[in-house]
């Protein structure tokens, strides 16, 4: 007969410690997720590997990820789409048959988990939003094996949650690799979405987000497109998004005249610049954050991370403030533009490989 426990945030050791017992010994314990009931098993326990997908039926099985570092400890070279989607989606109801380099950890795997994780459509990863997972990995110290379920199988331990208002969110599968993805199992996340997401997105960070990031922005798409062979229309097809804001811009600005002209002469166009000051959603989904001096740079390293947090660092790879033309003269857009040009083309390398 199953162990039933009722799932309470401040009870998470006890209850993480006796399911990390119960999957030691070979069982299977069913806990409550953002995606509904479903079931989990010590991914060293063959048998209950075995018995975990016997009972997911037609469910992916797959490893649950307790952090975004574990993605590289299980595929070392994981970058582009994979990762951007990672670092969106979760926590979350979003699964990943992920492909692209060596197995990591999976080649410690026993043989029969392995093949059950690792198909034709790659690496069966999800990281749902259940700190239980947290709690019996730290316990078991291995990995952890999880699959949807329908109804409520034979389990060694039982835990569910107080009732929710909130109906379960299916579980939506992607096929990834790092330059594109495609949706295997419909679910609660839109198709939308995952494209948007999937993409690099790379941030320019200034002031009033007329003059200095508006610049950047134009002229890393121009140097985009360039290395990519395709249009600026065309970036987001190929996996990138380049966006700028001010950290106290007034919103629907144009860039500055001597801004757009002297981008322009580089090919650049910011006719289509409209000033946006920075929002939360706009920082955190940002894979790449470019600020342009030391003071912006303090301002964004006191924003409160999330476990996803992008990284800001200056635009320069020097570590150089890039003054701010706003009122000078065209000669000094113009020699504000060759320092961010410059910094540019140091810096696209990195985002290419991203």
């Amino acid at each position: 007969m199953a162990v039933r426990l009722i799932w309470r945030p401040e009870e998470a050791a006890s209850i993480g410690e006796a399911t990390a017992i119960a999957l030691q010994r070979g069982g299977i314990a069913v806990i409550p997720t953002e995606s509904g009931q479903e079931a989990i098993a010590w991914g060293l326990a063959p048998d209950a590997a075995a018995r975990l997908s016997a009972i997911a039926g037609d469910h992916p099985l797959a490893l649950a990820l307790r952090s975004h570092g574990d993605l590289l400890d299980w595929l070392p070279h994981a970058r582009g789409r994979i990762t951007n989607l990672a670092r969106k989606h979760w926590p979350g109801p979003l699964g990943m048959f992920a492909s692209g380099g060596e197995w990591g950890l999976a080649s410690k795997l026993p043989d029969s988990v392995r093949r059950a994780v690792w198909t034709d459509h790659g690496l069966a990863l999800r990281m749902p939003a259940m700190p239980l997972i947290d709690v019996v990995q730290a316990v078991l110290g291995g990995p952890l094996l999880i699959a949807s379920i329908e109804g409520t199988p034979e389990a060694d331990v039982l835990i569910e949650a107080e009732p929710s208002v909130l109906a379960p969110a299916a579980v939506t599968w992607v096929q990834a690799n790092p330059s594109e993805w495609r949706i295997v199992r419909p679910g609660v996340v839109p198709a939308e979405h995952l494209a948007e997401d999937s993409a690099c997105s790379i941030l320019f960070l200034c002031t009033g987000n007329t003059c200095r990031s508006p610049m950047a922005a134009g002229l890393c798409r121009m140097l985009l497109a360039q290395a990519l062979g395709c249009a600026e229309s065309e970036l987001a097809s190929r996996g990138f998004r380049v966006q700028s804001a001010g950290l106290s811009a007034m919103m629907g600005q144009s860039a500055s005249s001597h801004a757009d002209k002297v981008t322009r002469a580089w090919g650049a166009d910011l006719s289509e610049h409209r000033s946006q000051r920075l929002t939360g959603p706009l920082y955190y989904l940002s894979d790449h954050v470019f600020a342009m001096t030391r003071s912006h740079l303090e301002v964004l390293e006191s924003i409160p991370p999330q476990p996803s947090s992008p990284r800001p660092r200056l635009l320069s790879p020097y570590n150089e403030d890039i003054a701010d033309p706003y009122g000078g003269h065209e000669a000094d857009y113009r020699a504000c533009a060759e320092q961010i040009l410059e910094a540019l083309k140091l810096r696209l390398p990195e985002i290419l490989e991203s």
